[in-house]
């Protein structure tokens, strides 16, 4: 759980919690806040920063639980439209790896019964 800062100033998402949020495994959070810089002037969510050698910083801060753990982000230039349908999710019918120890097991199991019967 962690804070995501904007130019040292701007809380723009305030403990974030991955894995409560997706509810599940490989599944990707995305988060869009969109900001404007001009005149040397961050403006984000109603408040500005000044904009110092034309830098604007992405923290992430530590909270109380754990380090923040992020694996990418990505800065778009340009409007928040949506860009065609909704990929589906590759993982929704994912039950193999749950099934795979037991059919690990049934394939160890029955050359071990075929060894001890022929003692």
């Amino acid at each position: 759980i962690f804070d995501v800062v904007l130019n040292r100033e701007h809380t723009i998402v305030n403990e974030l919690d991955i894995w409560s949020r997706v509810k599940g495994r490989a599944i990707a959070h995305q988060e869009v806040v969109p900001f404007t810089v001009k005149n040397d002037q961050l403006y984000v969510m109603e408040e500005e920063s000044e904009v110092v050698n034309r830098v604007v910083t992405l923290e992430f801060v530590k909270g109380a639980y754990d380090n923040p753990k992020v694996n990418a982000f990505y800065l778009l230039r340009g409007k928040q439209d949506a860009s065609g349908p909704r990929a589906p999710d590759p993982y929704a019918d994912d039950d193999s790896s749950m099934m795979l120890p037991v059919f690990i097991a049934i394939g160890a199991f029955i050359p071990i019964l075929f060894c001890l019967c022929q003692l």
